[in-house]
């Protein structure tokens, strides 16, 4: 029966070192896995950065592209550019005062073309000329003089501000702020 028992134990006794060879085996490439699975996310993160860093230097390129074909050009002509920079700062409120200009004439014969039968109620009509299409350019427009002088107002008051950047800025470290 030892013979037995000893020839059993000798058997299974070569085995073990090749058990222990497959676990550590499974156990390796279940680290490697592991290794792989974390380098293939900091891969798509760092991807995903490279994108939104892209997306970054494209938009404050053309900021400054804005910023610069904005930039008055001077002749050497005081009167030249005193007229040309006058010019340049109404172009805005000039297409604001037209399109003011012409929707009250709209406006005022549309009154005019309703009130001439003589027999229609003047405020009923002015009430029903207002509508919610008139709201909408009227809202626009005090929003677009307005709301942006409001929204960065408030940038600047939460810390946030909006700031000119030169394109040495453009480095990744000085967009990180590190």
């Amino acid at each position: 029966m030892i013979t037995l028992f000893g020839t059993l134990i000798g058997l299974l006794g070569s085995f073990i070192p090749k058990i222990l060879d497959y676990l550590k085996i499974r156990e390796d490439h279940k680290h490697e896995l592991a290794v792989l699975k974390v380098q293939a996310e900091m891969s798509r993160a760092e991807h995903t950065y490279r994108i939104e860093e892209i997306g970054a230097q494209a938009d404050i390129a053309s900021e400054q592209a804005v910023y610069e074909q904005a930039e008055l050009k001077y002749t050497g002509v005081n009167v030249i550019d005193g007229i040309i920079a006058l010019y340049q700062g109404s172009i805005r409120p000039t297409i604001t005062y037209l399109f003011m200009g012409s929707y009250m004439l709209v406006k005022y014969a549309q009154f005019k073309v309703i009130t001439a039968s003589g027999t229609v109620d003047v405020w009923d009509t002015i009430w029903k000329l207002w509508n919610s299409e008139d709201m909408a350019a009227f809202m626009t427009i005090i929003g677009f003089w307005f709301g942006g002088r409001l929204l960065k107002s408030n940038l600047v008051t939460f810390g946030v501000g909006i700031k000119k950047i030169n394109s040495s800025d453009l480095t990744k470290s000085k967009l990180l702020g590190k």
